[in-house]
This record gives structure tokens, C-alpha cells and sequence, in this order.
């Protein structure tokens, strides 16, 4: 009773009681018994099939990990002041992997936030699909109808969990006829699996294919 979800991919730990420095969390493994957690904020790791954990509850953040196979985009809110504010910002895809051969999905809603009768919104879907030596993130467009959508950009993608065995060399990105290398770093994770960085700057409302080879 001490924890929720909030779909299939996030899993929320909160300290509920004064002075509370610890929280016991409980992790599923899925429906494959394969599903590892990753630490919103640190991104560190939660093997699948971990069951029962004891958590620090640090006072700055609170306990929420992200199942693999997920992608979240969340908005770059870092200098964001305001509801409007956070609305019009960036966005970054945050991809949870899992092993070599596995993939994750997520999706993009987008209107005013306002209208009660639904007019005009943005739908986006996205599937990440990664090998020993190869990854691809495609963005599809099912609707876009709203235009501020045109106003914002998916500013990064993270991606957690790519096999520390693939060597990347390259990441490129088509949009339409355009194809252009971007920007990537990797750092490692604490299960061994790396963490990839990508400055992608493409249009929210924009259908792409990234490639990491």
C-alpha cells in the first residue's frame, strides 16, 4: 500500500511518515521475469527479479524508477518558473533498455490542456529496438494537429541499458530527406550496461529514425 504505478512504467516509493529515512519497495520482475528498474534521478539500477529492497529516502528527491522496455518524455524544466513555462519547454526521451535483443516504446500526447471537447492535439509514438551492435529509436507521427507542438523540440534522448559491448561510433539522424550525424557520450551504469547521451534537437511534432551503429 505504500507504493503506486502510474502505468506500466513507473514505479513510485514515496516516504510517507515523518522522520522516515528508509522505504521498503518491492520490484517485479514482469511478465518475463526480466524487467530491470532504473533510478529516475541517478539512473542507477534494480536487477530484475530483485523482489524486496530497503531504499534510502533522501530529503531533495523521492524514490521512482523507471521499469525497461519504457520510453518517457518528460520536459527539460530545469529553467522552467512556471506551469506555462514548463509547458512550452524542450523535450528529453528518457529510453529504459533491457538486454541485447529487447525493445521499449512509449508515446507523446499533446494539447492545450485546457479544451474540453478534443480539437486539435499531437500524438507521437516511439519504438527503440537495440542489438549487440546496433540500436534504432523511430518516432512516428499518428496525429499532429496541434500547432505549438511545430514550437518545441525533442532536445536529447538518454538511453539507458545499451550492452557495454556495443562500441558505438556513430549516431545519425534522419528527418524527411534530411540525414545528419549528432552528438553522443557514454558513461557506464552500475550493472555494466552504459549509458547513452544523445543531443538530438529535432521537432516534437517531426517523425525521425535515429540510428546508433
Amino acid at each position: 500500500d505504500d507504493q503506486f504505478m502510474l502505468d506500466d512504467a513507473v514505479l513510485v516509493s514515496p516516504a510517507l511518515a515523518e522522520g522516515q529515512t528508509s522505504v521498503r519497495a518491492y520490484f517485479p520482475a514482469g511478465p518475463n521475469g526480466d524487467t530491470k528498474w532504473y533510478s529516475l534521478f541517478d539512473h542507477s539500477v534494480v536487477e530484475a527479479g530483485a523482489g524486496w529492497l530497503e531504499l534510502d529516502t533522501p530529503l531533495t528527491s523521492t524514490n521512482v524508477h523507471v521499469a525497461s522496455g519504457s520510453i518517457l518524455p518528460m520536459h527539460d524544466t530545469t529553467t522552467a518558473m512556471t506551469v506555462p513555462e514548463a509547458r512550452s519547454a524542450n523535450y528529453a526521451l528518457l529510453v529504459a533498455a533491457g538486454a541485447a535483443g529487447s525493445s521499449a516504446q512509449g508515446d507523446l500526447f499533446i494539447d492545450d490542456g485546457e479544451q474540453v471537447e478534443l480539437t486539435a492535439s499531437t500524438y507521437v509514438t516511439y519504438a527503440y529496438t537495440q542489438t549487440e551492435s546496433e540500436a534504432t529509436l523511430v518516432a512516428t507521427v499518428a496525429e499532429d494537429g496541434y500547432p505549438a507542438a511545430a514550437e518545441s523540440e525533442v532536445g536529447s534522448v538518454v538511453i539507458l541499458g545499451v550492452p557495454a559491448s556495443f562500441r558505438i561510433s556513430q549516431a545519425v539522424v534522419t528527418v524527411g530527406d534530411d540525414q545528419r550525424s549528432v552528438e553522443f557520450n557514454s558513461t557506464p551504469l552500475s550493472d555494466g550496461s552504459l549509458e547513452v547521451s544523445i543531443d538530438l534537437n529535432v521537432a516534437t511534432n517531426a517523425a525521425f529514425n535515429l540510428q546508433l551503429s
